[in-house]
């Protein structure tokens, strides 16, 4: 479920989830715009943390073995890509595990598939840029 669809749903804090996320910026070698693995959270009250958690009056935290809520663990709702009235891009909630790891699979997978056409994209840039040159030196 996208985090704008959960905002409006009927959450209650206390309640437990799953969220993930995982998007490269715009040069994907370099380190992710966010990485979330799929985690079991709680969500809790925006109020409640000694951060600014913007756009979202909750926040999630990350739960230990014994399903307790780690008070240190921060994770918002939405990522840093926002500016002002524009909120950035929000994690993917989801009710069952299953569900969870499945989006992050394929998530995952078509940004290898991303990174494959990159790296072809590039080979043949280089490929043709070699055959002209040798065609030059002929």
């Amino acid at each position: 479920m996208k985090a704008k669809e959960f905002k409006e749903s009927g959450y209650n804090l206390g309640d437990i989830v799953w969220v993930c996320d995982y998007r490269f910026n715009n040069e994907m070698l370099k380190k992710p715009i966010r990485h979330v693995p799929p985690t079991k959270v709680m969500i809790a009250c925006a109020t409640e943390t000694g951060k600014h958690i913007y756009y979202s009056s909750f926040y999630f935290q990350k739960l230990n073995k014994k399903d307790e809520p780690i008070k240190s663990s921060v994770i918002a709702l939405f990522d840093n890509t926002g500016y002002r009235f524009c909120t950035g891009t929000g994690l993917r909630i989801f009710y069952t595990e299953k569900e969870c790891i499945e989006y992050y699979k394929d998530v995952c997978e078509g940004l290898v598939q991303e990174l494959h056409n990159e790296r072809d994209r590039v080979l043949k840039i280089y490929s043709d840029m070699e055959e002209k040159l040798t065609s030059n030196t002929k």
